[in-house]
């Protein structure tokens, strides 16, 4: 492990299906990236407030490092997360269980983390957060 992990995000506008980065974490440590995305407030939205989400999915938040360090994770998911405006990306150990939701309420648990509430996964050993 490096003496102070790090983790960059360089893709991740708003045209991107993708966010994508790099981390001198290796995989072969038992690493994983996981990713979240916040979706503002949105006029004809399911939801009454903004949320913070995991990507790719709710119930399968790990996205795997390569061995070069890239990062790959399919961040447009659902009808509002184009309209994302923050992406927080974490190094975690892959037993490390990232706060998630799932089912039919998945916007009102996603509101527990409200905008100034960023979800930290526990074991988290770098990050990195960008506006879009």
């Amino acid at each position: 492990m490096p003496a102070s992990p790090g983790i960059t995000i360089t893709t991740h506008g708003m045209s991107n299906e993708y966010a994508r980065g790099t981390t001198d974490v290796p995989r072969s440590l038992g690493y994983a990236v996981v990713v979240y995305i916040y979706v503002p407030t949105i006029a004809g939205a399911p939801y009454a407030e903004g949320w913070w989400g995991p990507k790719p999915y709710w119930d399968t938040p790990f996205s795997p490092i390569g061995d070069d360090g890239s990062w790959s994770c399919l961040i447009n998911t659902g009808a509002y997360d184009m309209s994302a405006t923050e992406i927080v990306a974490y190094v975690v150990p892959t037993t490390s269980s990232p706060p998630i939701a799932a089912g039919s309420n998945a916007y009102d648990i996603g509101q527990q983390y409200g905008h100034d509430k960023i979800p930290t996964p526990p074991g988290m050993v770098a990050s990195a957060h960008v506006n879009r």
